[in-house]
């Protein structure tokens, strides 16, 4: 085996491992940041209405299987909130 063949085929043995453990600090990091992040002060930099306004919602309806939420209501259950009384 030549001596580049012999460095390319030693590359490839490591870059597995390397990857691997690459991957892991990632996932470390990742878990590290997030742990940090305060959730809620985030949220309370979000402007809502401008948020709802980027929301197509004739697209988002498009996407809901109408049928398989009805089959999931409970009628008896919803009929028992309703205040006839009006």
């Amino acid at each position: 085996m030549d001596p580049v063949e012999r460095a390319f085929s030693a590359g490839r043995r490591l870059a597995g491992p390397v990857e691997s453990v690459a991957q892991a600090a990632a996932r470390r990091a990742t878990g590290v940041v997030l742990d940090a992040v305060d959730v809620n002060a985030v949220l309370d930099l979000v402007d809502l209405d401008e948020l709802l306004a980027r929301v197509d919602v004739n697209r988002l309806l498009g996407r809901v299987d109408l049928q398989a939420l009805l089959d999931r209501v409970d009628l008896t259950e919803l009929a028992g909130r309703v205040d006839f009384r009006c």
